[in-house]
């Protein structure tokens, strides 16, 4: 008998309180770690925390969807910018990351980790995917030329057609000279949308913009698809750097054997969440070619970001 093993096991979501708390709320947290889990990547977890209420406001389907669709409605919608630098040389940017948040009624922002995933259960992730498009070269109008700007596109944005066809026509009109656009996208999008993606990676090459791969690494996938592909550059999960203590580890090995396969099709490597100077060290040894985190500096606000 033939048994075929799957990587893919499943997402787990789970919420631990310190207070009393009702059963509605303690599911509905539940649920939204649950979906943070599965926007992030196969066989994630995440687990919140229901404190002495100082946490996040617990919000059930209906809440998040009237939160989500008055953020689309009104533009509560707040930009970040973290540089990507050259391994190299520090100072010279490689490109800026855009990150998103929205901002709630008191003021609080909520992370694209927690609302991206709940946007897309609801059918409105490509609603924010134009929105966030549309800010991004809003913002950039009138600075100067030169600006090379990574944005990520969710997978369910580009299962929709009239979208992509919509992104491709937008992009068309960015002079290349004037901003650079990289579309991000997750390497368990790629395995699972290879073709699609190929000509997507095609479109964008034509007009002068780029296709990457972020959270590289976790998929665990035969990596031929890269020769088929052929990002600009993949972005190593920052699971790996965590991890990085020493050129003994398990994650020094793989990132370096990450970096091998990438190079040998000259795709650029970019380690993203490094944190301290001794895994740019490392990194360094293992000639990784840029890299991303609190080390270099922390998210911004997009007209702090340069």
């Amino acid at each position: 008998e033939n048994l075929t093993v799957s990587t893919r096991v499943g997402q787990v979501g789970g919420v631990y309180y310190t207070r009393e708390t009702e059963f509605g709320q303690l599911l509905s947290a539940a649920d939204t770690a649950l979906r943070a889990a599965a926007g992030q990547r196969d066989n994630g977890w995440r687990l919140d925390t229901l404190d002495d209420g100082t946490g996040p406001v617990v919000r059930g389907r209906q809440q998040w969807r009237q939160l989500l669709v008055q953020a689309l409605e009104q533009r509560n919608i707040v930009l970040h910018g973290q540089p990507c630098v050259t391994i190299a040389d520090p100072g010279r940017s490689d490109h800026l990351e855009i990150f998103t948040r929205i901002r709630e009624p008191s003021g609080e922002l909520i992370s694209a980790a927690t609302f991206l995933p709940l946007a897309e259960s609801l059918d409105l992730i490509a609603r924010f995917d134009r929105l966030v498009l549309d800010m991004v070269l809003a913002s950039r109008q009138g600075q100067d030329p030169g600006h090379h700007l990574a944005v990520n596109i969710s997978p369910a944005s580009l299962l929709d057609d009239g979208f992509v066809r919509t992104l491709l026509e937008r992009i068309e009109k960015i002079r290349p000279e004037q901003t650079r656009l990289t579309i991000e996208v997750t390497e368990f999008t790629a395995v699972g949308q290879l073709e699609r993606l190929r000509d997507f990676g095609r479109d964008l090459h034509r007009l002068g913009h780029g296709l990457a791969l972020d959270h590289f690494g976790q998929s665990f996938a035969n990596f031929g698809y890269l020769k088929t592909l052929r990002p600009e550059y993949v972005k190593i999960d920052r699971a790996y750097t965590d991890q990085l203590t020493g050129d003994d580890t398990d994650a020094y090995f793989f990132i370096g054997s990450l970096a091998g396969v990438a190079h040998s099709l000259d795709i650029r490597v970019i380690a993203e969440g490094v944190e301290t100077e001794q895994q740019l060290q490392l990194l360094r040894e293992l000639h990784i070619d840029a890299v991303q985190g609190f080390l270099i500096q922390r998210p911004r606000p997009l007209t702090e970001s340069g």
